[in-house]
């Protein structure tokens, strides 16, 4: 064989060798897409059970505590909140453990009904209002009954959340490209579950008064529970994930769950990633009960006794915001740094706070409403980035939603003390606690970013 022919070989089997590669990659890509059309409808299935439950508890969250002030039940509201977000915190250990004992569904299930009782709690609250207040209406009952239905919402919010986080996970590992516009789309249907609920809220306390707020909201939350029973399970015939959480059946000690959850502080990633954790649980816990605030500062005397109806207006703009971030956001996350999006998601934390401040001054009802897209993008950003961060950073590992939602949950609870706290001081006063956060939360993800950075170079 001649030169020229061994030449003429070579080059045959490298482009059959390309060729080769090409359909390889072709293939990958193939597979890639069908697993996210799959992955994309069980999302679509989760995202429209949870806007289900949402709808009906998440007004609830903001409404609560100016509901429960027209019975003179002056902090019932924000104590509830409390109750909710620090037994979450705690109940964030064991999470793991029972999701990893039972199916998806189950657990969305029977954490359904935690979120169901809590709200049905309102109801027994406003049954008894007019009445004498003794028995079963005297206000140590109502508020031990009210408090604990809180705190079993909080044990099962951790649960929920939490194999929300494994189960988007598992879908997204199968097509790794799309992971934070799956991501995205759910916290898109989160936020669009504030936009129906306070339009609701709104009809319901206009023209069927408070009691059947709460009937009505804890039908909806059934109907959730059973949505998401009948939710398909996450797992893909090509997600080597659902071969490692089968073979985890048995629950380990709680002491051996706990440990697992905090080993991941030595994680300098974890350790840095924390801080903004935190800042999104206050952000949280702040509007929850601010946005009544500056809502009823804007209202004359006569206006002021409709506040509950004024704030829902406003916050179907915090829904409506969050809805588009959410869908923004997860676009973005699969193209650009995580971290740089994180800071300038902080930075969104600050502009949030600034307008509040000024909303105080003004005193402008019109305002309001630019106030309430502020923190429902703020909301909708930082709640869709921190799952992404853990899903993408710690691919596979249940414990780092545990860590998050444990981070969450204690900055949520601090904000709502804070609020309790505060509430005798001027009420810009929470807001500079937001704002030293904010702070805090932009300097540990740049000194993460920093540090990457170099190790990227190195």
């Amino acid at each position: 064989m001649t030169q020229q022919e061994f030449e003429l070989q070579d080059n045959f089997l490298n482009k059959d060798t390309e060729k080769n590669e090409l359909s390889s990659n072709q293939n990958q890509i193939l597979n890639e897409e069908v697993e996210y059309q799959i992955g994309k409808q069980k999302v679509f299935r989760l995202s429209i059970a949870f806007m289900t439950l949402f709808i009906a508890y998440g007004s609830c969250t903001s409404l609560i505590s100016g509901l429960y002030k027209t019975l003179n039940f002056t902090n019932l509201g924000l104590m509830s909140l409390f109750s909710t977000y620090f037994t979450f915190a705690f109940a964030s250990f064991v999470a793991k453990g029972i999701i990893q004992k039972f199916s998806f569904r189950v657990v969305f299930t029977i954490s359904n009904l935690g979120y169901t009782a809590c709200i049905a709690a309102g109801i027994w609250v406003f049954l008894c209002e007019g009445s004498e207040q003794q028995g079963v209406c005297s206000i140590e009952a109502i508020y031990s009954i009210v408090n604990f239905t809180a705190a079993l919402c909080g044990v099962c919010a951790s649960t929920l959340w939490v194999a929300q986080g494994g189960y988007v996970d598992i879908i997204s590992s199968s097509c790794p490209s799309k992971r934070g516009v799956l991501i995205g789309q759910f916290f898109s249907f989160m936020s669009a579950s504030n936009i129906i609920g306070y339009i609701l809220a709104s009809i319901l306390l206009n023209f069927f008064g408070n009691m059947s707020y709460f009937i009505l909201n804890s039908i909806l939350s059934l109907v959730s529970a059973y949505m998401m029973y009948v939710l398909p399970e996450p797992y893909s015939p090509n997600c080597q994930i659902q071969n490692q959480m089968r073979n985890q059946q048995q629950i380990k000690p709680l002491i051996e769950q706990i440990q697992e959850v905090l080993v991941l502080l030595k994680d300098i990633k974890a350790l840095y990633v924390i801080p903004y954790y935190w800042l999104q649980g206050v952000v949280l816990g702040c509007y929850a009960s601010y946005i009544f605030v500056v809502v009823k500062y804007s209202l004359n005397e006569e206006q002021a006794q409709y506040a509950p109806q004024y704030v829902s207006y406003v916050v179907i703009f915090l829904g409506l915001s969050g809805v588009i971030c959410g869908i923004v956001v997860g676009k973005l996350a699969d193209k650009y740094n995580l971290l740089i999006l994180a800071i300038g998601a902080t930075l969104l934390v600050a502009t949030a706070v600034l307008f509040s401040l000024l909303g105080l001054v003004v005193k402008e009802y019109a305002l309001c409403f630019l106030i309430a897209i502020l923190w429902g993008s703020c909301d909708s950003t930082n709640a869709s980035l921190s799952v992404i961060i853990a899903s993408k950073d710690f691919p596979g590992q249940l414990q780092m939603f545990s860590l998050q939602k444990l981070s969450n949950s204690l900055g949520c609870s601090f904000a709502l003390i804070m609020g309790i706290l505060l509430q005798n001081y001027p009420p810009y006063s929470i807001l500079f606690v937001v704002f030293i956060f904010q702070i805090i939360s932009t300097i540990c993800l740049a000194v993460l970013l920093s540090l990457k950075s170099a190790e990227n170079k190195a």
